[in-house]
């Protein structure tokens, strides 16, 4: 933007008197860029390969998750056959990238057309047993490098915020995020959901820089991408629009001209990210009536188009009657929802801020609150990083408020790279400031905060590469986690190898489970029979989501899976578990012994 009255308005956007930064900081904030040592760039590398091979072995430890099961095979068949009505609560992108290197082994991965997508999912591991594991490594390898990619960009950012010291921080700080590791090895939409949120965000700070047309078409290009990732990144348009009406505002002044700059910025974005929606859809269904639509019974849809039937959107029919899905929702069954050993079917308003202090390691915490707390205080200012704060606002505003499904932290993922961002310049600056001047003080500052990422990364490793059962020690660590959260928390069905292992080192040739998943067991050569209370004898393996009340699908039959009750386990209750597989818990069944928690097991 322009000067004016000899100050940029970069300057002007800083929080707080003006204050002395280093002077590699202050020309990398101003697009000058600035030179990185060498050693710097080998600890960057080494980080990025930290990540890769934290990600890259559990992927190959970790049996095929919930959503897997049916995001792999729908992504195919729209690659195959361009039809995107399979499942139109999730949008096609994030399902379509991770299955591109399936798309030419035609001989061994073909999905049938008009099935429902949970059937497209079981007629995809029937028809792929034998490999299915394999094929669903190489798709993960996608959703890695997309993850690798948000990571690059973490840092890119960074480093244009607060200069490059503060990029290997917040580089450090995801390297080993369990979160980030424990859903960016998935084939979900949660990882790329999260590189799109940010890329929005990046892209809205630099159009901030420089209120133009060419930025603002590029924020569109974004967000249309980020919505075919994740639906969940339509709330970005409510942020752009508080940024760039207040950009506009601050660069203008009040009146006309500035309203008129701001409104013309902001159907800039909305009409290029329209367009690139309608692109990933192929325009089908575009601008058709909403009464000629098949919407959810009793939702906002379902009543307009009674009231209006005429009515068009410039949107395709699947992203409108997914938009339509998510904000009428499925009625929950009763006990489907769990949160500190209580089941509910309504949810918990807080649920989601409570899953990310339970699930993030507590010296990450400590340095985000550090952060915080100076950031008010006006001891930290960064050059327009307001975009970075209103990112995680909305992510967990809106989440808080407008997400009815608790389910999992994987719903604020986005939130992880955006506080590493945040804290890199607590980290950066204490260090600094320590080898500049070694007092006492600035030592003591810069030992806590080492302390603070090496106390993260030490508890993420301590339970690699079973990222997904990551409690902190607020939770009572791994050990105690399922008494807070159970679901993508912990137990999505991820555990079906280790269980094999185990069965083969215990020489079990068979056992009775109740497994919360949808990939059989046989699949990955676990022999078994039902979990039948006052029937089953001998060793019983029971998934931690079953073993605290939820209800879901179980293969109590060998055919098809049979749906469980809330509640149908709590006959284990009086009963100690002899041992723990992943998430799973094993149970003498003929045992009396009062119940108490067992420590994990498998690897």
């Amino acid at each position: 933007m322009r000067a004016m009255g000899g100050e940029s308005l970069i300057a002007r956007f800083r929080f707080g008197s003006p204050r002395r930064v280093e002077p590699d900081s202050a020309s990398v904030a101003r697009g000058r860029g600035g030179d990185v040592p060498t050693v710097a760039r080998l600890v960057a590398a080494g980080l990025y390969l930290a990540f890769t091979l934290q990600a890259g072995i559990a992927c190959l430890r970790d049996s095929v998750t919930i959503d897997e099961f049916v995001h792999l095979p729908v992504g195919l068949f729209m690659l195959r056959h361009g039809a995107f009505d399979a499942d139109p609560i999730n949008p096609p992108l994030s399902r379509m990238l991770p299955a591109l290197p399936l798309l030419l082994q035609r001989e061994r991965v073909e999905t049938p057309p008009a099935v429902p997508h949970w059937t497209m999912g079981h007629f995809f591991m029937v028809q792929n047993a034998e490999r299915y594991q394999e094929l669903f490594v190489q798709a993960r390898c996608v959703v890695i490098l997309m993850t690798v990619a948000l990571a690059a960009l973490v840092q890119l950012w960074t480093r244009q915020l607060y200069g490059w010291r503060a990029s290997i921080a917040a580089l450090a700080v995801f390297a080993f995020s369990p979160s980030l590791l424990a859903h960016g090895h998935l084939v979900t939409a949660d990882a790329p959901g999260a590189l799109g949120f940010v890329a929005v965000l990046y892209a809205t700070w630099w159009l901030l820089e420089h209120l133009s047309v060419g930025r603002a078409a590029l924020v569109g290009i974004l967000l249309g991408l980020t919505i075919l990732l994740k639906l969940s990144g339509a709330i970005l348009i409510l942020v752009i629009t508080a940024l760039v009406v207040f950009s506009a505002l601050r660069a203008a002044g009040t009146g006309a001209a500035a309203a008129f700059r701001a409104a013309a910025l902001l159907a800039v974005v909305v009409i290029v990210a329209i367009a690139v929606m309608n692109l990933g859809y192929g325009f089908q269904g575009t601008g058709r009536r909403l009464s000629e639509i098949s919407l959810a019974p009793g939702g906002i849809g379902s009543r307009i188009a009674a009231s209006a039937p005429w009515i068009r959107l410039p949107l395709p029919a699947a992203l409108v009657r997914g938009f339509d899905l998510a904000g009428a929702g499925e009625k929950p069954s009763p006990g489907e929802y769990f949160f500190a050993g209580e089941r509910s079917s309504k949810g918990w308003w807080y649920y989601h801020l409570a899953a990310y202090g339970l699930k993030t390691p507590l010296g990450f915490l400590a340095l985000v609150v550090v952060a915080l707390a100076a950031r008010s205080a006006r001891f930290v200012h960064g050059p327009r990083d307001y975009c970075v704060y209103a990112g995680i606002a909305a992510v967990f505003l809106a989440n808080s408020f407008l997400n009815p499904l608790n389910f999992g932290v994987r719903h604020v993922l986005a939130a992880d790279p955006l506080l590493a961002i945040v804290v890199s310049p607590v980290i950066a600056g204490a260090i600094s400031r320590a080898w500049r001047a070694p007092r006492r003080m600035a030592l003591a500052r810069a030992a806590a905060v080492v302390l603070a990422v090496g106390w993260s990364a030490a508890s993420c490793l301590a339970i690699s590469p079973r990222y997904l059962e990551y409690f902190n020690e607020i939770a009572g660590g791994p050990s105690r986690g399922h008494e807070w959260l159970v679901d993508s928390n912990l137990d999505w069905g991820q555990d079906l190898i280790r269980l094999r292992e185990y069965l083969d080192r215990r020489g079990l040739d068979t056992v009775h489970l109740a497994y919360f998943g949808r990939a059989h067991p046989g699949v990955y050569g676990v022999r078994f029979s039902p979990l039948e209370p006052g029937v089953t004898e001998g060793v019983g393996v029971i998934s931690a989501s079953f073993l605290m009340g939820r209800p879901y699908w179980a293969w109590m039959r060998p055919d098809r899976p049979v749906w469980i009750d809330s509640g149908a386990f709590d006959w284990l209750a009086r009963l100690q578990p002899i041992d723990r597989v992943g998430s799973m818990f094993v149970f003498d069944l003929g045992s009396s012994r009062p119940r108490q928690d067992a420590q994990r097991g498998g690897g």
